[in-house]
């Protein structure tokens, strides 16, 4: 079975933009009929065409993509005062941002979490370590060695 992170895509979209400081590469893949997965990329400087085309052909397996989120694909076109009905109770729950945007803010919140259990985790070892040399110490301490 493929692991979440190599499902291969139904439909990609590449977008680069300039977010003040570096260049930088969204991937949004849209996968099965309801998934979808974000992957960022910095290039730093401008990237050209041919950086782009080889960095897609050749380093795509690398990317680190969020995991599968679900997503509907559009339909038919609504009536725009429904689709401001919509929009409005839609940023009531979610918020501001767009499907990108909180698919990288997932991703980073899982690392995150991730790393708060292992630091904590660390913590608690080192911890442990120490009050068994301080019992060590008190019982070499008692025997008179």
């Amino acid at each position: 079975m493929p692991s979440e992170n190599h499902i291969p895509p139904d439909e990609t979209v590449f977008s680069v933009f300039f977010d003040g400081q570096f260049w930088v590469g969204i991937i949004e893949r849209y996968v099965g009929k309801y998934g979808y997965q974000v992957a960022k990329i910095v290039f730093g400087a401008e990237p050209n065409n041919e950086e782009i085309q080889d960095m897609l052909i050749n380093r795509y397996p690398e990317f680190l993509f969020s995991p599968v989120q679900s997503h509907e694909r559009r339909g038919r076109s609504t009536n725009p005062k429904k689709k401001l009905r919509d929009a409005r109770e839609s940023m009531q729950k979610t918020g501001y941002g767009t499907k990108a945007q909180n698919a990288l803010k997932a991703m980073r919140d899982e690392i995150n979490s991730e790393h708060t259990a292992a630091s904590r985790k660390r913590k608690s070892e080192k911890k442990d370590a120490a009050y068994l040399k301080r019992k060590e110490k008190q019982k070499a301490q008692h025997r008179g060695k």
